[in-house]
Parts: structure tokens; C-alpha cells; sequence
């Protein structure tokens, strides 16, 4: 049995004249420029309480086998807050500045202090610091929960 031309005509030309006109309604519209610090790789100037402006998905070079994209250094995606406590603790280990001037023993110890425990301070006086042995070498990744205020504290542990 035949099909009618018409609806083979329909069937091509609909998808078609859809995709043409998405094409020319995005070339109406103008081009927008991005808040600095949200698109910009440029440290931030003045206040340190600003933090850095890099873009949450910066490549970081690394990629999962059977996924052909480059993962984002700063905006994660883990099944688990296990897993992503333990990404976070390898990607800081990952970035260290310096790690071949490290002992093997303190290579060890940075190792499985920044990795298994997570530490998430550098001051010498924190309970939750960094391993002594990699104070200089390894800046550890926190998770930030914005907006930063008392009813996303309380759903952020409330989901933990």
C-alpha cells in the first residue's frame, strides 16, 4: 500500500519549516553579554571576600571513557554526596601546586588525608585542616550552598 505524497510531503517539510524558523527567530534576537565574573577567567580584584570569576564549567581536561565531553572543574554531577565528597577530595589533590617535592611518606599522608578525610580548611588552628605535610601544596574544595542563607542551610542538611 501506498502512502499519499501529501502526508510524505508533510512529514518531511513540517520538521523542516520548524527547524528554518527556530533559525531565523534566533538570528532576531540580539547577542547578550554576561555579568562579569559569571563568563571571565580573570581573578577577582580588591575585595578577597568576592572570590574568584572563573565559569563554573571551565574545562579541567579530564574525561570519562565512554562519555566524549570535557568535564567542568567546578560544577560537579555525582550520584552521591559520598561520591561527590570523595571528588572533591581528589580533584583538590588533583590541582595540588607542587606535589614531586613531596616525600613519598608525605605524598602518603597528603594523599589519604586530603582524599579519605576531606578536609576543607587551611588555617593551622582547624580542627578539619589540611595535612601539615601538604599545607602549601593543596587548597581544598568546599560545596557552596547559595543563596547562603538559614532556609538553605536547613534543606541543604536535611538532604544530607
Amino acid at each position: 500500500m501506498r502512502r499519499h505524497p501529501v502526508i510524505i510531503a508533510c512529514e518531511v517539510l513540517a520538521p523542516v519549516l520548524f527547524i528554518v524558523l527556530l533559525v531565523l527567530l534566533k538570528s532576531t534576537t540580539t547577542t547578550v553579554t554576561m555579568h562579569s565574573g559569571w563568563c571571565d577567567t580573570s581573578a577577582s580584584s580588591g575585595n578577597a571576600a568576592v572570590g574568584t570569576t572563573y565559569n563554573l564549567f571551565q574545562p579541567t581536561g579530564q574525561t570519562i571513557e565512554w562519555v566524549s565531553a570535557d568535564l567542568p572543574k567546578f560544577a560537579l554531577h555525582e550520584l552521591s554526596m559520598i561520591g561527590l565528597l570523595f571528588k572533591l577530595g581528589l580533584q583538590s589533590f588533583d590541582d595540588a601546586i607542587r606535589p614531586d617535592e613531596l616525600s613519598v611518606a608525605d605524598w602518603a599522608t597528603c594523599l589519604t588525608g586530603v582524599i579519605a578525610n576531606g578536609p576543607v580548611h587551611t588555617d593551622t588552628d582547624s580542627l578539619y585542616r589540611v595535612p601539615s605535610e601538604c599545607a602549601d601544596k593543596v587548597s581544598p574544595y568546599k560545596i557552596a550552598i547559595a543563596p547562603d542563607n538559614a532556609f538553605t542551610r536547613s534543606y541543604f542538611i536535611a538532604a544530607m
